[in-house]
């Protein structure tokens, strides 16, 4: 892989009657002959996403 996007969305989510927001975490891979390959996805409450690494 010559490079990789990372896209982060934020999404509401119903769970047992209850609303909730969520981040959809996605990971994209681009070959050398600019080919797009799926690597990956991550789905949790969002709070966790807005914690400082």
């Amino acid at each position: 892989m010559t490079n990789s996007i990372l896209d982060i969305s934020y999404k509401i989510d119903r769970h047992d009657g209850r609303f909730r927001d969520i981040a959809v975490l996605s990971v994209i891979g681009v070959k050398e002959d600019e080919r797009h390959t799926f690597m990956g996805t991550s789905v949790a409450p969002s709070e966790p996403f807005l914690r400082p690494l």
